[in-house]
């Protein structure tokens, strides 16, 4: 059995005055290329009908690059309609669902808008695209982040961007409040935080968390470190784990499915690291937050 064979579940229970628990599966960075194999989506599929979430989240980098949607169109949908079965769905954008990471117009914006409203039409997907929706039970926000955050590195441009829409911001009601964005990287700064207040959690993924491979995992001595980011940047903090930014928001650093991606041109090393899922419990039975992870192992 390969480490690639093995879902690590973080679960973590976070308090919340809420009448009955709420259970939310968040997976990141799944790269869907001609590298993952129906086989692979079974394995997710599998996983959150173990789980059984109230919400599947997807945070992020659902494709490998906007060039790939035409030959891998089928494991997309399949995998959407399979995971639909079990509850209902909200995704994220991330920098490989528009941004072109092959070698032929590298880097190039293309956002397929005919795939992604395609996805919206799948009965019970939604992905949010700078929009919030206003659940019975809780409130979740999907924020796109801009080119200039990933390729710029220009993290003011979060603010800017994020502080014209108040919707996204100023949220009403008395229901847990989540948001889902991809690369958690701009809440390094405190204005960018300070938007976010209003949720109580924040979802991301982006960090791959910081490519640790799974002989490394147990040893590594930062326990929110890594070994390097999409960016390049090596043996970075605050790359994996689960860290409170204000006195009632906390952000997970989602650890990511696939860790090694088909654009990197070395995605034969992917198999040397566990997939990873969190599953988050808002629930009024625990006094803040506690965590523990279990294994999940191929059948």
């Amino acid at each position: 059995m390969l480490p690639s064979d093995i879902i690590k579940v973080r679960h973590s229970l976070i308090n919340y005055n809420v009448k009955n628990d709420i259970i939310i599966a968040s997976i990141s960075d799944i790269h869907i290329s001609s590298c993952f194999s129906y086989e692979k989506l079974k394995q997710i599929i599998r996983a959150m009908y173990i789980l059984k979430p109230n919400y599947i989240c997807i945070l992020g980098d659902f494709i490998d690059s906007p060039s790939v949607i035409d030959k891998e169109y089928k494991k997309c949908f399949f995998l959407l309609n399979e995971l639909s079965k079990i509850c209902p769905i909200y995704m994220v954008l991330g920098n490989h669902d528009y941004i072109n990471y092959q070698e032929e117009n590298k880097y190039k914006e293309e956002y397929n808008e005919d795939f992604f409203n395609k996805i919206n039409l799948i009965n019970n997907v939604k992905l949010l695209n700078d929009e919030v929706i206003y659940l019975d039970d809780i409130t979740i926000m999907g924020y796109t982040e801009k080119y200039n955050v990933y390729h710029n590195r220009n993290l003011n441009s979060f603010y800017n961007d994020l502080s014209t829409k108040e919707n996204l911001y100023k949220i009403k009601g008395n229901n847990p409040k989540v948001a889902l964005i991809h690369s958690p990287e701009p809440l390094k700064y405190k204005n960018n935080i300070d938007l976010l207040k209003d949720y109580n959690l924040i979802l991301s993924g982006h960090y791959h968390g910081g490519c640790i491979p799974f002989f490394l995992e147990s040893i590594w001595p930062v326990k929110t470190g890594g070994i390097v980011t999409p960016t390049k940047e090596l043996f970075p903090n605050d790359v994996r784990g689960i860290k409170k930014i204000t006195d009632k928001t906390y952000l997970i650093y989602n650890e990511g499915y696939v860790k090694i991606s088909e654009s990197t041109r070395i995605n034969y090393f992917d198999k040397y690291f566990y997939r990873n899922i969190d599953l988050t419990t808002i629930s009024s039975s625990v006094e803040e937050i506690e965590i523990f992870t279990k294994k999940l192992y191929k059948k």
